[in-house]
């Protein structure tokens, strides 16, 4: 309870500086719609009483804590100008208010700062009950913004200020512990070009900054830890902190540069996943960096995972004596051998990217004249797109193509009936340049396109250009290949799981990855492989960040070539041809009972089956022998 407690102190302020008045409405602003037992908020109040002094300590006994909210890239000296009697508030159009420096550091600055702001919108005079309301320079600073909401409108001043001052404040008096859930926000997602060129400076000065196809996907989170700790410790060299990050902190490749600064300061790491902390998303696949501390005696190499006991996972508020008893900490295993595998993973390509929805996916068809469809796409859920009403037009016939699609392929099993999309093709079958020549619908999706396309220099001009944006549609066959199987995997998923097609009759968008198999023998072959449970852990442990697969299984998991005189790995294509039937069977079943069941109840279903038949019991134990080392 003392740990919410502290990570829910007002504005993120040193908990400290909390006057005896706020200490009193501690309990009840953290407490408010909690169902907590009388006495346990009386046992509480005490408690934090003695962990709340009136006033911090210098020395060892002291208990202040940091609620980690926001990272100032700028140089510390900057928060106040030349005068060193104020801070410098700069509006969008470049005016100025000076907020005098007593009033930043009065304990009630946020509440004071939002009255003022108020007054300044409403056209009323300074509150003279602020602190320093009498203050000319306090006066000054009231008028000062009151021209600025005049001219530029309220916006979020007092926000603005708060934030402006709480870490430069912080830095001044220091803390001896963090608790932080840092920024996960990737530097290409950043669009503001200043606050990008920044970021990338500070990363540089950090020696974090990555080049070449790392540096996009870079995550400012790894610039924070480190950053935050030299601003704000009090001994950065042996204060302690707990940092909150995505799992791919303690094994991805873009937070290798971080990982060799980090290793003096790590004390345990402790894997999140399994617990899932969160409802969902990638932010389940997260753990905990805690630096100088551990919760064992440990040696710095020293993982845990946090795994659940029972159903039930703890909630954000629940209390610890509560949460403690759903989950056991568990030492991480040493990792599996890896190896590459004998397949060319040049030969595995992702699908194309079929996007906008709203300009690919149709939602209904009807035929018209002679080798033409009347149809009417979908509706996109994302932003520019989800503006976009749904578009109706007549295309080519031709050009309504099946798409396999991750949400729509099971373990052993492509659904039969996938959704299509306008896909141009030209008279050779193959992707057509300027399909805007033949099809007036096309030109004006290609215009709807253009209007609400992003606009830097990397997104791809015409809509025919994004569906085959680096040739990930070129590159597919789109005419049937007699004889030759198509194996599908997704990009991204919790679990592996494996599908085959026949190759040509449809399109692979972007969240799988195809690969042509050379028989329909060796297709199935690797079917039975990458559906097999006993390499889960392999395949898991071959991701470089969050859910990804995409072609790291090829990299790191050694699966054999197929060879037709091998007698295990022509066992295990015919095995895999009873397990699809075993999948299909009990799929229809499950949605005759369930026709709402999706993609991730069907696919546990389809691998209970074959889990509990002797077809899956023969593929685990022929799995096992081809790659002992990786089978767990």
């Amino acid at each position: 309870f003392l740990y919410h407690a502290a990570c829910r102190i007002l504005d993120a302020r040193v908990v400290g500086e909390l006057r005896p008045v706020e200490r009193a409405n501690v309990v009840a602003r953290l407490t408010h719609g909690m169902d907590i037992h009388p006495v346990a908020v009386e046992m509480a109040r005490v408690n934090i009483e003695r962990a709340l002094p009136a006033e911090p300590t210098d020395g060892s006994s002291a208990f202040r804590v940091f609620l980690g909210d926001s990272l100032q890239t700028a140089t510390l000296d900057t928060l106040f100008d030349h005068t060193k009697d104020a801070m410098l508030l700069t509006s969008p159009q470049g005016r100025q208010a000076h907020v005098p420096i007593a009033f930043v550091k009065s304990p009630s600055f946020a509440e004071d700062m939002r009255r003022m702001v108020n007054a300044a919108a409403e056209g009323e005079p300074l509150p003279p009950d602020l602190h320093g309301g009498d203050s000319p320079a306090l006066k000054a600073c009231h008028e000062q913004l009151a021209q600025i909401v005049k001219d530029e409108g309220n916006s979020v001043w007092t926000w603005y200020a708060v934030n402006l001052a709480g870490p430069h404040l912080l830095a001044e008096r220091k803390v001896d512990r963090i608790v932080s859930n840092p920024p996960w926000v990737r530097l290409s997602d950043i669009q503001v070009a200043e606050r990008k060129r920044a970021m990338e400076k500070l990363g540089e000065e950090l020696g974090l900054q990555a080049g070449g196809k790392l540096a996009p996907h870079l995550d400012i989170a790894s610039y924070f830890v480190l950053r935050t700790r030299r601003l704000y410790a009090s001994d950065p060299d042996s204060n302690p902190a707990a940092w909150l990050v995505k799992k791919s902190a303690i094994k991805s490749g873009q937070w290798e540069l971080f990982r060799v600064q980090h290793t003096a300061t790590l004390a345990q790491s402790v894997d999140l996943e399994a617990l899932n902390p969160f409802e969902g998303g990638d932010a389940t696949r997260c753990c905990l960096l805690m630096e100088h501390r551990a919760m064992r005696d440990a040696s710095n190499s020293l993982r845990l995972s946090a795994q659940r006991v029972g159903a039930k996972r703890p909630l954000p508020h629940e209390a610890l004596a509560s949460a403690r008893s759903k989950f056991s900490l568990v030492e991480v295993p040493d990792p599996l051998p890896q190896a590459p595998s004998s397949y060319e993973a040049a030969n595995i390509k992702q699908g194309a990217t079929i996007v906008p929805h709203v300009l690919a996916l149709i939602a209904s068809s009807r035929a018209r004249r002679r080798g033409w469809m009347q149809v009417k796409t979908e509706e996109s859920r994302h932003p520019p797109w989800v503006e976009v009403p749904s578009q109706t037009g007549q295309v080519p016939a031709k050009w309504v193509r099946p798409v396999h699609t991750s949400p729509d392929m099971l373990p052993y099993m492509a659904i039969r009936e996938p959704p299509r999309a306008i896909v141009p093709i030209d008279a050779n079958d193959q992707v057509h340049a300027e399909p805007g020549r033949d099809c007036r619908f096309w030109t004006e999706l290609d215009e709807v396109y253009d209007a609400h396309r992003g606009r830097g220099r990397g997104t791809p001009y015409t809509l025919i250009e994004r569906f085959d944006f680096s040739g990930a549609l070129s590159a597919q066959p789109m005419r049937r290949q007699r004889g030759r199987r198509m194996v599908l995997y997704p990009s991204s998923a919790d679990v592996m799981r494996a599908a085959r097609t026949h190759a040509g009759t449809a399109v692979v968008d972007a969240t799988l990855y195809w690969l042509i198999a050379r028989t329909e023998a060796e297709a199935a072959f690797l079917v039975a492989l990458l559906n097999a449970s006993c390499l889960r852990r392999a395949f898991a442990e071959s991701k470089e960040s969050g859910r990804d697969f995409h072609l790291h299984p090829w990299r790191k998991v050694p699966i054999p070539m197929y060879d037709k005189t091998n007698k295990k790995h022509l066992l295990l294509a015919k095995l895999c041809g009873a397990a699809e039937r075993i999948v299909e069977h009990r799929v229809e079943a499950e949605l005759a009972e369930r026709p709402d069941l999706r993609q991730q109840g069907l696919s546990k279903a389809a691998r209970q089956a074959v889990a509990e038949s002797k077809t899956g019991q023969e593929i685990e134990r022929l799995a096992a022998q081809l790659l002992p080392a990786q089978a767990d």
